[in-house]
């Protein structure tokens, strides 16, 4: 089995610092660790840092990759053709897989759908974007992007979770796709253990001034993370259990929010027991993880939570939320709160600090245990395995659906049964008058909504084999692309499809 892997996570310094690279390189390695007779070559990037070596198992290839299109990264059009290039590259070079890890980051080339004579897998880490839309999308660009990104993974042969949670919500919010959705589980590497020297760990938290007993939060720029919360929670507790701990946040975020909870941190009255570290090294944090009587990770939502699996490695107790993945990965000897209510988390911290941390270290660490590379590995192999054993479907056909959009509904409500029809049989884009803004999120979502004026060079990559029209044919903004008529549903009165032309066979207006 060759597996050709896409590298943007171990190169990126959008992932490779992060969750997604740590998860990355453990999945890897599980596989190899699994599979030592599966081939594993990484499609390395030029525009993007070089891939470390030894971030991969031992005997996998780097294949480096050069994109005839020049990378333009705020150019929708320079990156739809970069994406056209890889996936002809990929079509050619024949991997048994395509794996992609790494699929959102707007540095990233993937392939625009399906590839030809190859089952492109992905990985997916959590659908966030969609649970909580109007928080996460600051302006439409990245809405654009996001949609144009999961019109992709809908063509996917395979979607890997990794977590159950996350596996739903792909379910829920994404009913129209290619490939079944598979929780594969998540895991951390060997950097977190509960086996450890404790001087080691006490010269090390010393030189980063910690020197009384302390409460540890996992700390991350994104509000997600809830540290407010934590803080808020914190100053619940009652004076006696504050006197005793402080409380020690670890973890890279920006300035802005450092200032914000100090302040909160003064007007709560606690100022003196909230230690924000900022960044620490894996070693750091591992020592963090051993010596904190509790860890704190009341996040809003995750997609997996790899820092309750490293806490539980190293025997500490866990407060979370009682939500999304997180009692997937913390188990039956975690405490749970509501991650939105301070008085719970100061309720959970209080539960977990009563209870002797040696009465269920043993516990927390065997089911940390049960999160490793091999058992990740070994379902992701499986699942591909089991995918390479069916006959493979042939690639959906994409359709244009010309439309006049008005905010912020955009598409008329008649015309959404229509829609939600033809997306059983065909991935849909959206072609819409120029310089269409304050939309509805749900709809730029769903939909990747192109403008007129981009409709040859999205064509020109995405290949439409067909179109629906719901304008005027005289309408000034639709492009001159004279499609002869082969059918028409009349689901509503004025839909008029086509079937489009190769693209070579199009002409821009007044050409």
């Amino acid at each position: 089995m060759r597996i050709l892997i896409n590298g943007h996570a171990f190169q990126a310094p959008s992932t490779r610092h992060r969750g997604i690279g740590r998860y990355a390189r453990t999945l890897c390695a599980g596989i190899a660790a699994v599979r030592p007779d599966w081939q594993l070559e990484f499609l390395e990037f030029d525009h993007i840092d070089a891939i470390d070596s030894a971030d991969l198992p031992h005997g996998s290839q780097i294949v480096p990759y050069h994109s005839p299109a020049k990378l333009v990264f705020h150019s929708p059009e320079k990156m739809w053709e970069a994406g056209r290039h890889l996936e002809d590259w990929v079509s050619q070079n024949l991997p048994d897989i395509f794996l992609s890890i790494s699929t959102f980051e707007g540095d990233a080339v993937l392939p625009p759908q399906a590839i030809d004579g190859v089952p492109h897998v992905i990985v997916i880490h959590d659908l966030i974007p969609m649970v909580y839309a109007p928080l996460v999308f600051s302006n439409d660009a990245w809405a654009g992007v996001y949609a144009e990104r999961l019109q992709m993974m809908r063509d996917a042969a395979l979607w890997l979770a990794n977590s159950e949670a996350t596996a739903q919500d792909v379910r829920r919010l994404v009913p129209h796709r290619q490939g079944a959705v598979t929780n594969i589980g998540g895991a951390t590497d060997s950097h977190f253990t509960a086996d450890e020297d404790p001087e080691t760990d006490a010269a090390l938290l010393r030189a980063r001034g910690i020197h009384r007993p302390f409460l540890l939060v996992g700390g991350g720029d994104c509000w997600r993370k809830n540290m407010r919360g934590c803080v808020s929670g914190y100053a619940r507790l009652p004076r006696t259990v504050r006197e005793h701990y402080d409380l020690v946040i670890a973890g890279s975020y920006s300035a802005n929010e450092q200032q914000r909870i100090q302040q909160l941190a003064v007007d709560l009255g606690v100022v003196f027991q909230v230690r924000q570290l900022g960044r620490v090294t894996d070693a750091e944090l591992a020592a963090l993880y051993r010596q904190c009587r509790v860890f704190l990770f009341p996040s809003l939502y995750e997609g997996l939570g790899l820092p309750i699996v490293e806490a539980l490695l190293c025997g500490a107790p866990v407060v979370t939320a009682s939500t999304s993945s997180m009692p997937e990965y913390a188990g039956p000897a975690a405490h749970y709160c509501d991650p939105l209510q301070p008085e719970s988390i100061a309720h959970a911290i209080a539960a977990a600090i009563a209870e002797p941390a040696a009465t269920r270290r043993a516990e927390r660490i065997a089911y940390g245990y049960t999160h490793t590379p091999q058992t990740v590995g070994e379902r992701a192999c499986r699942a591909m395995e089991d995918l390479l054993a069916i006959p493979r479907k042939s690639r959906r056909p994409t359709l244009a659906w010309f439309a006049e959009l008005r905010p912020p509904f955009g598409v008329p409500e008649a015309d959404l049964p229509v829609l939600a029809q033809l997306a059983r049989e065909y991935s849909i884009e959206i072609i819409c008058q120029p310089n269409m803004t304050d939309l509805l999120l749900s709809l730029r979502v769903e939909y990747p909504i192109i403008p007129a004026q981009m409709f040859f060079a999205r064509h020109a990559v995405m290949r439409y084999s067909g179109a629906v029209t719901t304008v005027a044919p005289d309408t000034p903004w639709l492009p001159d692309h004279a499609l002869p008529e082969v059918f028409v549903r009349r689901a509503t009165a004025d839909v008029t499809s086509h079937r489009m032309p190769d693209h070579s066979g199009l002409r821009k207006h007044g050409a």
